[in-house]
């Protein structure tokens, strides 16, 4: 599996073996492409390989909240600190 520079993996990279990229099976992977074709086909390879928490949001042009440009990081996160996603405007902890 190749990380793209904005930090996201190309499905068709996905192969029959587990990422190295992608260790810990219980992560939360949050799936989505630019049509929801490649999140799909991701998503069930990523299921078929044994993660529990994948979520396909499908396709980004047909998505109706609102898009956020994001910022890109090059630091790993410090010790002790929670990312958080927002959904409908409310701050969603993300494990």
């Amino acid at each position: 599996m190749e990380n793209q520079t904005d930090g996201t993996s190309g499905g068709e990279e996905i192969g029959d073996t587990t990422p190295p990229a992608l260790p810990d099976k219980s992560q939360i992977l949050l799936v989505y492409c630019r049509s929801g074709r490649r999140s799909k086909e991701a998503s069930e390879k990523l299921a078929a390989l044994g993660y529990t928490n994948v979520y396909e949001f499908g396709g980004i042009l047909d998505w109706t909240g609102g898009i956020v440009k994001k910022e890109v990081v090059t630091e790993p996160l410090k010790a002790g600190l929670k990312l958080t996603m927002h959904i409908n405007g409310e701050a969603v902890p993300v494990a």
